[in-house]
């Protein structure tokens, strides 16, 4: 019998911990993560106010915490969150975030955020690490700070179904609930007349599930305004809605033997890159081409307008690494039509549209020599894909100091406005 109550107890205990591992391997897509003090005791999240616009391969969030010292000294608290990765290949784990910024609300004063890595950085699965985004921050006795955060995250798509998750639960590190909670998601598609359900389905029928109870919806917005709110679980979003793009992209030429292609600009790892595979880089280039997810058919997607493009603009493996290859200094962005194909000639007729419309509709980037990611506006009016796919050619180049050809890490596409929806 003793032995009985014994397997029975090992038993729920396996359960306990395998479980939750489980759930934790099989979540896919951009991970939002709420900060949480590593250093300080007795500290309380008294408010968060969270915004999360969705594109077509990222989301940008936008996140908003006062923090309070509940001491009767003045303490310098350890804030941030980890990144829990099975490898260094992100499929395997939890996409990293890119362009983070932290600052004081009412003060132009960024915190200098650290990225560290914990544990064994190998390609083995079974050997985890984790990658920790943090800052200090000094808070007086009984005080409270007020710190702005934005980033990026890659939304992967499990079986063609767009998901995300807002992570809350490590709030429970604070003292007691989060007295006011405040999130917005900016939804790519009208949600007002999709069907919510209570189950994630991965099926090609329109609908939205969160995990949350159903919130406010205004056309493309979702919203909750919780009170006294415990961390108990986190806010998860799966949707599909009809012509969701996603993007393509093809280059001049890739070093693919060594697994270097251009997908890995839009792999949302900035440890991957595009290698060049030729020592001349100026003329090269990448195409971008919208499509419709799990159709990949000639023809058969929509086109969606470019409003601005995030580059990092060299091999972001390491800071070292960055500098040993060249990095992009200048590139222009242009929809490309058949008239633009470089080699054909063209008429002086096509020669003076083509100036005119690199007048209004174009993206000049230029790049500064750093291990940062950099963004750029269209010029007056966005890339209209309708004509064409959008080609980023290289001008000018930062030269390597140790190797020729050129590398880019990673490079967002933002396709729609605030306002802006699909399928209308």
């Amino acid at each position: 019998m003793k032995l009985f109550r014994s397997l029975v107890l090992i038993s729920i205990i396996l359960v306990i911990l395998i479980v939750p591992a489980s759930f934790a391997s099989k979540r896919t897509g951009a991970v939002v993560k709420i900060p949480f003090p590593i250093v300080g005791e007795n500290i309380s999240l008294e408010s968060q106010k969270v915004k999360i616009i969705v594109f077509s391969t990222f989301i940008e969030v936008f996140a908003e915490y006062r923090v309070k010292n509940n001491n009767k000294e003045d303490i310098t608290a350890t804030i941030g969150f980890p990144v829990n990765l099975h490898s260094v290949d992100t499929s395997k784990g939890e996409s990293p975030i890119l362009g983070i910024s932290a600052l004081k609300r009412k003060k132009d004063e960024d915190y200098f955020v650290k990225r560290e890595i914990d544990g064994n950085a190998s390609l083995d699965a079974d050997r985890p690490y984790r990658i920790w985004y943090k800052w200090d921050m000094d808070i007086r006795k009984g005080g409270a700070e007020i710190v702005k955060l934005h980033y990026y995250v890659k939304m992967d798509r499990k079986d063609g179904i767009p998901n995300f998750t807002y992570e809350i639960k490590p709030a429970k590190r604070y003292v007691g609930t989060i007295a006011k909670t405040n999130i917005e998601i900016n939804m790519p598609i009208d949600c007002k007349n999709l069907p919510f359900t209570s189950k994630k389905i991965y099926k090609k029928s329109s609908y939205v599930y969160t995990s949350f109870p159903r919130p406010k919806i205004q056309k493309n917005i979702l919203r909750w305004q919780i009170a006294d709110m415990e961390p108990r679980e986190d806010l998860e979003v799966y949707f599909y809605g009809k012509d969701f793009p996603g993007w393509k992209v093809t280059c001049s030429s890739a070093n693919t033997a060594e697994g270097h292609g251009s997908d890995k600009v839009l792999d949302g790892n900035p440890r991957t890159f595009w290698l060049n595979n030729t020592v001349k880089n100026e003329g090269s280039w990448l195409e971008f081409t919208p499509f419709i997810f799990g159709n990949e058919k000639v023809g058969d997607y929509i086109a969606p307008k470019i409003y601005k493009i995030a580059i990092i603009p060299g091999n972001g493996e390491t800071l070292s690494k960055f500098y040993q290859y060249p990095h992009l200094r200048e590139a222009i962005v242009l929809i490309r039509k058949k008239a633009d194909d470089d080699g054909e000639k063209k008429s002086e007729e096509d020669e003076k549209k083509l100036r005119r419309r690199r007048e209004t509709r174009f993206i000049e980037v230029s790049c500064t020599a750093d291990w940062t990611l950099q963004s750029f506006e269209a010029k007056k009016e966005p890339l209209d894909t309708t004509k064409g796919p959008a080609r980023m050619k290289i001008k000018s180049i930062y030269p390597g100091q140790k190797y020729k050809s050129l590398c880019i890490s990673e490079v967002l596409i933002f396709d729609r406005k605030d306002n802006e929806l699909y399928g209308e």
